[in-house]
């Protein structure tokens, strides 16, 4: 997807995050120590998370930053990686995840209103954090999540 050479300053990057975010999965959710993480474990992890961010008022653990700055990253660097999400970074992302561009693209647009609030860094974090957290239907994030289920007739 990205055209980061192995070895490179964004691939090492990326290999530390994925391994430290393993590395915090299973101190964090492997309650039985089997090296292996359940999908029961996996959701109490994600939970558990949710209500920490959401507790410290939008308070992120350092390898969930991580691993935002990176996402972040691997978007970007669909275009011209100047630090900013671009709609057609944010269609061709999510066109290798089959989600039809004219979802995408739509979904871009009602996250940003329609181009007026540009997706720096800080906006798409808060944005990935309201998927995981907001119990607003409307939120940026969960406008993202309607898409992510395909349900476009609600975009």
């Amino acid at each position: 997807m990205t055209e980061w050479k192995e070895g490179s300053a964004m691939w090492l990057k990326c290999k530390n995050v994925f391994a430290n975010t393993w590395e915090e999965l299973k101190r964090a959710a492997d309650v039985n120590l089997d090296d292996k993480v359940t999908i029961d474990e996996w959701l109490n992890f994600m939970e558990n998370t949710c209500k920490q961010i959401k507790a410290k008022t939008m308070d992120t653990p350092s390898w969930y930053r991580a691993w935002l700055d990176v996402f972040f990253d691997v978007i970007d660097s669909l275009g011209n990686a100047d630090g900013w999400i671009e709609c057609e970074e944010f269609v061709s992302f999510f066109r290798v995840h089959k989600i039809p561009d004219e979802v995408s693209r739509k979904c871009f647009n009602e996250i940003t209103f329609d181009g007026r609030i540009a997706m720096d860094r800080d906006y798409f974090n808060l944005v990935i954090l309201q998927y995981s957290i907001s119990n607003d239907m409307n939120s940026p994030g969960n406008i993202h999540a309607r898409m992510l289920l395909l349900l476009d007739e609600q975009l």
